[in-house]
């Protein structure tokens, strides 16, 4: 068995990464006085731009595989209906309301049967109201 030397020296501060140079020395991290700044995403060089009224997708976001990725969801779980709900929020968000509908049709059918038959009920009974609620925004 090795033994383990004893730790003389205290826990430096935290540090905060320098991802600006390599090899630079990290500085001592301060407390956050001011309100928290906005996270970037991951790849992000800053955060998103609020979404605005007149366009859902906010300033800098690629959606291009959001739409891949929610219909994959469906194709692998397609008596979920949370990603009828979230694939019609997508549509709806992008101004295609005949395929929002369709998703919010499918995803309230699903809902209400499963919320009959499901021991969390409720679940199902809170998608099956948002579906409902996409529905609406698709009429306006």
């Amino acid at each position: 068995m090795v033994e383990q030397p004893e730790r003389q020296d205290p826990l430096p501060e935290p540090m905060l990464a320098d991802t600006s140079a390599e090899g630079a020395t990290p500085e001592p991290a301060t407390p956050a006085i001011s309100e928290p700044a906005p996270i970037a995403m991951a790849g992000e060089a800053e955060p998103p731009a609020p979404i605005g009224d007149d366009d859902p997708t906010p300033i800098g976001v690629d959606l291009t595989g959001t739409l891949a990725v929610l219909t994959d969801a469906i194709r692998r779980h397609p008596d979920a209906p949370s990603n009828y709900v979230v694939r019609g929020e997508f549509y709806l968000g992008r101004g295609e309301i005949l395929a929002a509908a369709a998703d919010f049709r499918r995803a309230l059918q699903l809902a209400e049967s499963g919320a009959a038959r499901a021991a969390w009920g409720y679940v199902y009974t809170a998608l099956a109201d948002r579906a409902r609620d996409g529905l609406r925004r698709c009429r306006e």
